[in-house]
């Protein structure tokens, strides 16, 4: 019978059900319908529900041989006498932890303040400022590789030293038809990308002077051709903006505060259970 139902499961599947119908998952007495056994282990066509999509025919007999498999194996630790104990000291430690995890969760979702001011997000930086070092160059500006075949490419050098607006409209549209990367962004910190030969050999004081001057830096590597504007740019290893870091403080400030709330809690908790008499230490 098990068979028979497995089989008209895995029809049922093919044919491309997306979940069993009332019909098809109860039996006539309305009860679920059994489609397999393994000892005492009962499988019911419910079961199989979250496996019922896309390769659904698999995921379906995948689930019945895994829990099959499960069940003979611990069928058999069980006759040798393995459920000892301290398996079963171990399995109450791991239910513990999960419950106290699920609970500390629930406890902090309901009592977590997480909106932070700016205020307190600069304080913690000026605090900690040292433990904020850039591991990366970056920069605000333009970086754009593109093919040296490109036409109207003096046209791109143009737009790049523009400062009319319309012309940065109309570098965007001409990175967008034309260039492999670029990346446009004169008021956020980003990444420098890798390509250490663009400006490897360009010392601190020039890179000012470029900034300045709104001087493009070019490179050529091989049939690509490397277009760099800086309006700003700090080296690895000097102490990182507020504005780069600022959500990496932000979720440093809410760990804290987390930990804060929750240890004040459990130690409230444990006042009271003393105070009732539910705890005594014995010497």
């Amino acid at each position: 019978m098990a068979r028979v139902m497995l089989f008209f499961t895995i029809l049922c599947l093919q044919s491309g059900c997306k979940q069993p119908s009332d019909k098809v998952n109860k039996d006539q007495d309305g009860s679920d319908r059994k489609i397999a056994r393994v000892f005492d282990r009962d499988i019911y066509l419910s079961e199989l529900a979250p496996y019922i999509s896309k390769d659904s025919t698999f995921m379906a007999s995948a689930y019945i041989n895994k829990i099959v498999q499960e069940e003979v194996i611990v069928k058999k630790a069980n006759e040798k006498g393995l459920a000892s104990e301290e398996i079963e000291s171990r399995v109450n430690q791991f239910r513990n932890s999960l419950m106290m995890i699920e609970f500390r969760n629930d406890y902090l979702k309901n009592n977590i303040d997480t909106n932070i001011s700016e205020i307190d997000l600069k304080t913690y930086y000026e605090q900690n400022s040292k433990n904020f070092i850039l591991p990366e160059d970056i920069f605000k500006g333009y970086f754009i590789q593109i093919p040296l075949n490109t036409p109207r490419i003096e046209k791109l050098k143009q737009l790049i030293e523009s400062k009319k607006p319309i012309d940065f409209q109309e570098l965007k549209s001409f990175c967008l038809r034309y260039a492999n990367f670029f990346i446009i962004n004169t008021y956020n910190w980003t990444r420098f990308p890798h390509n250490p030969e663009t400006i490897k050999n360009i010392s601190a004081q020039n890179i000012l002077e470029f900034m300045r001057s709104r001087q493009v830096i070019t490179h050529q590597k091989e049939d690509h051709l490397y277009l760099v504007r800086l309006f700003d740019y700090k080296h690895a290893g000097l102490a990182s903006p507020f504005e780069y870091c600022k959500q990496e403080i932000r979720m440093l400030v809410l760990n804290k505060r987390k930990m804060q709330t929750w240890s004040k809690y459990t130690e409230n908790l444990l006042r009271e259970a003393k105070s009732n008499n539910n705890v005594e230490i014995y010497k």
